[in-house]
C-alpha cells in the first residue's frame, strides 16, 4: 500500500538499487514506475552513482614523496648558499657598468672632470711607476679590508 510519503517497497527497491539488481527484477521496475515515492528513489539513486567517482584517487608513492621533498630541500639549500655571490656578482656589475660610464664620459668630456681627478689619477699612477713599499701598503690595507668584510658577512649570515 503507498501513502504519499512512505511506500512498503522502498527498501527493496533502494536495497535492489545498492546490489545492483533493481534492472533484472521486472515486478520492482514496474512498481517503480506506478509509485512516485520509489520512482524518487529510482531517480535519486541514479543521479547519485553516476554524479560519484567510481575508482579511488591515486595517491603517489611515499618514497617518491619523500625524494620530492630532500629535492626541494636540497634546492632551498643551493639557493641560499649562492645567495652572498648573486649580490657579489650584481655590485661587481654595477660597479664594472659604472666604471666603464664615468671612463666614457671623461673621455667624451676631457675638460669636465679633470679638474677633480687630475690629482688623483697623478698619484695613483706615482705610486705605480714609483714606490714599489707604498703600492705592497696599499696591497695590504686592501687585502685586510677585503678579509675583514668577508667575515663580517660570514659572521653576519649565521646569525
Amino acid at each position: 500500500m503507498t501513502t504519499h510519503l512512505h511506500c512498503e517497497k522502498e527498501g527493496l527497491v533502494t536495497r535492489a538499487l545498492a546490489n545492483g539488481a533493481f534492472d533484472g527484477d521486472d515486478g520492482l521496475v514496474t512498481h517503480a514506475c506506478s509509485c512516485p515515492v520509489c520512482s524518487e528513489v529510482v531517480l535519486v539513486s541514479r543521479f547519485l552513482k553516476a554524479e560519484t567517482p567510481t575508482a579511488a584517487p591515486q595517491l603517489p608513492d611515499a618514497g617518491i614523496l619523500w625524494w620530492r621533498a630532500q629535492l626541494d630541500l636540497k634546492r632551498n639549500a643551493v639557493a641560499r648558499a649562492t645567495r652572498a655571490v648573486r649580490v657579489v656578482r650584481s655590485l661587481a656589475y654595477a660597479a664594472a657598468a659604472a666604471a666603464i660610464a664615468w671612463i666614457l664620459f671623461e673621455t667624451l668630456q676631457p675638460g669636465a672632470l679633470n679638474s677633480s681627478v687630475a690629482p688623483y689619477a697623478a698619484s695613483l699612477i706615482h705610486l705605480l711607476a714609483n714606490g714599489s713599499g707604498e703600492l705592497a701598503l696599499f696591497g695590504g690595507v686592501l687585502a685586510f679590508l677585503t678579509v675583514l668584510l668577508g667575515s663580517m658577512y660570514i659572521l653576519w649570515a649565521e646569525n
